[in-house]
């Protein structure tokens, strides 16, 4: 199983040390692990000394184009399922985005942390076409956030 993690943090804070947690246990049970990053200085550098930095996405913005693009052209290039871990609402709503445009078909799956319980109507909409979103519980043992999706 290929697993991206969309990593928006502008600083290496509890958020991005859970993630490359997350990265090194996925890792260690045999999965291909990729980090896309917001900004490469601290965040990236960390990433890329462990080996997860796939590169730099701009995550946010209402006219951001070619994030989407890149993500998608990335995720075609690679082979078997595709799991994408989002660590905010604005990289899942670029994940639904890069789903619609990939080239080929194969099975993508979007899973969220869960960062707000009181979403508004238009939060709520997109968080039921994500399709697991994780609580800060389940964040704590690797082994189970994804399971039964790889």
């Amino acid at each position: 199983m290929n697993i991206i993690h969309l990593c928006p943090n502008i600083a290496w804070d509890d958020d991005a040390r859970l993630t490359m947690e997350l990265c090194k246990a996925h890792r260690e049970m045999g999965h291909h692990v990729e980090v896309f990053v917001k900004r490469l200085r601290p965040v990236g550098d960390n990433f890329h000394e462990e080996g997860f930095l796939a590169g730099k996405l701009a995550m946010g913005g209402l006219f951001n184009f070619m994030a989407p693009l890149r993500l998608a052209r990335h995720i075609d290039s690679l082979q078997g399922d595709v799991l994408i871990h989002c660590h905010s609402f604005k990289s899942a709503l670029m994940a639904l985005d890069v789903r619609s445009l990939l080239k080929t078909v194969r099975k993508v799956t979007i899973v969220m942390n869960e960062i707000d319980r009181d979403y508004s109507d238009a939060r709520r909409r997109t968080a039921d076409r994500i399709d697991r979103i994780i609580s800060s519980t389940d964040m704590t043992n690797a082994k189970e956030v994804y399971n039964g999706l790889c």
